[in-house]
């Protein structure tokens, strides 16, 4: 240990020595060599006459003071930004809940709707077959009319008019 480390660590235990307390909790007077003074119960100590390391050490203190209270003023500030994080992301999740539901909703009528679109695709697939087929049998039926003069049943004779 060096030579004023000693000295430091001397002058902090004489200032130490300074301070008693009563049974009641208030501080007496007393003076020491070193001339630490202290008052009355609340009066404090009288920093300007003390030769110890008082004031760096009250300077220690009132930063690290101001630091906790610093501290206790940012953890506030952040339990209330989270605080509104939690509702924020409360609402968000009900909205998406929500949007879930909405979704499966619009999935099933998807489904039911892409079920009939598909019997109506079948459906008019097989009329645009039977149209090609109807059409062919009129072409193929009016090609054989001219050739065989064809009667067609169910339309009388002279029924065309003066157009045959």
């Amino acid at each position: 240990m060096e030579p004023n480390e000693k000295r430091e660590k001397k002058k902090t235990a004489r200032w130490a020595r300074a301070i008693s307390w009563d049974y009641t909790g208030t501080q007496q007077l007393q003076h020491n060599q070193d001339g630490i003074s202290v008052g009355p119960a609340g009066s404090g100590i009288d920093v300007a006459s003390a030769r110890a390391p008082l004031p760096s050490l009250h300077l220690i203190y009132q930063t690290t003071m101001a630091q906790h209270k610093q501290t206790q003023g940012d953890s506030k500030k952040a339990r209330v930004a989270t605080k509104q994080l939690q509702v924020a992301v409360s609402k968000i999740a009900k909205t998406c809940s929500e949007i879930g539901k909405r979704i499966v909703t619009i999935e099933s009528r998807a489904n039911v709707l892409e079920t009939e679109l598909w019997a109506v695709v079948q459906q008019a697939a097989m009329h645009d077959t039977q149209l090609s087929d109807i059409k062919w049998k009129i072409e193929d039926f009016e090609n054989w009319q001219c050739r065989n003069n064809l009667h067609v049943l169910g339309i009388q004779e002279g029924a065309e008019g003066q157009d045959p």
